[in-house]
């Protein structure tokens, strides 16, 4: 079954004159050593000047190109380059070349788990550079997310797709909210691994569009990247504090977070709060004493009372989730979170208890306008 409608003008339009003459040139010679269809993607070998190969992937969607990537210098840059445009002619003039494969999803499954854990073992001994990425891999994920599963719906360059388009359209419109409302769903169920996953690529699109905001446009942060970028350091503290990170998680995190910092503006006024959640995890020790019921307003020996603030209502938030009402009223009476104690004392059906928690708030707001 064709996955793409192709004409040679259409192919045409995809690259510029000179990277379309070249893909000619491969295609009439007999670069394309091969070519793959796997579901909706294909996969090809192209021969490139000096005896190079280049290895081109275009995923497809309704007939349409989704995205489109090659190794070479210029795919890299999701650019169609003459190795795509000579893979895009070889598949509209020569079909029946075209070699259908499982996808690799469909393979795996048929394996073991012992087959699949030998084989990236091997993997990984042949290749250092994958071992190297395994092991990045490895560190964002949680060894106690047993509930957690990937994003399998949709590939992870398709989802970037989808959100680099909405950025397109700027900082603060309507599908920008979903893809926030998704991370939220995502954390409020208990798939962490999926909320981290998706927000990493709305982080990184994010950060991309802000260079090109300063570098291209001359545009300065406005009301609407700042508080898009506020929104996106609070979910990512809210990851931190769900998941059960190692000290090397987190030493990998803060120096991923720190380096988004630089890219992300000239100065380091984002992802202050999720560098504060990973100094102040649960093990902390005043936030375990107030949990406890010890009274303290100070907890986090932070510099900006906004960060502070923040991290807070993030506790209360995982706290009330967990279904932890006690240390929940705990924390919110020891920071006078007046609203979040009266809200929960409600909730638990503890009215007199809140009606007398009331007039003591309203009691010492007397007070303290009188001796002001």
């Amino acid at each position: 079954m064709p996955i793409l409608s192709l004409t040679e003008p259409l192919i045409h339009a995809y690259g510029s004159e000179r990277n379309f003459e070249q893909a000619q040139i491969y295609y009439l010679q007999g670069a394309v050593n091969w070519l793959i269809q796997r579901g909706d993607t294909l996969y090809s070998e192209v021969k490139g000047t000096q005896s190079a190969r280049y290895y081109p992937t275009i995923q497809c969607y309704e007939e349409k190109i989704l995205t489109s990537r090659c190794t070479c210098r210029f795919g890299q840059e999701e650019r169609n380059c003459e190795h795509i445009l000579a893979t895009l002619l070889k598949y509209f003039y020569e079909p029946p070349t075209i070699e259908s494969r499982p996808t690799l999803k469909q393979s795996l499954t048929e394996r073991s788990a012992l087959e699949l854990q030998t084989l990236l073992i091997t993997l990984a001994n042949q290749y250092p550079k994958l071992l190297l990425e395994i092991e990045e891999r490895l560190l964002v994920s949680s060894p106690t997310e047993s509930k957690a599963t990937p994003l399998v719906q949709i590939e992870s360059r398709e989802f970037r797709t989808y959100i680099r388009k909405a950025l397109s359209y700027g900082f603060e419109n309507d599908l920008v909210r979903q893809w926030f409302t998704q991370v939220t769903t995502f954390l409020d169920s208990g798939e962490t691994y999926n909320a981290l996953n998706l927000l990493t690529l709305l982080t990184e699109e994010a950060i991309q569009e802000a260079q090109r905001y300063r570098q291209e446009l001359d545009y300065q942060e406005d009301d609407f990247m700042l508080q898009f970028f506020a929104q996106i350091d609070k979910l990512w503290a809210t990851i931190f504090l769900s998941l059960t990170l190692t000290p090397v998680q987190m030493e990998y995190w803060n120096s991923y977070l720190q380096q988004w910092q630089l890219l992300a503006t000239d100065s380091p006024q984002y992802f202050r709060v999720a560098l504060a959640s990973l100094q102040y995890s649960w093990d902390y020790s005043p936030l375990q004493g107030v949990l406890q019921g010890e009274f303290t307003e100070t907890i986090f020996e932070v510099e900006e009372e906004e960060v502070a603030k923040s991290l807070v209502e993030i506790y209360l938030h995982l706290l009330s989730i967990q279904q932890r009402y006690r240390e929940f009223l705990a924390l919110a009476k020891a920071q006078q979170h007046h609203s979040a104690y009266l809200w929960m004392l409600w909730k638990l059906k503890r009215k007199s208890t809140a009606v007398v928690a009331v007039l003591q708030i309203l009691w010492k707001l007397i007070l303290k306008s009188i001796r002001n």
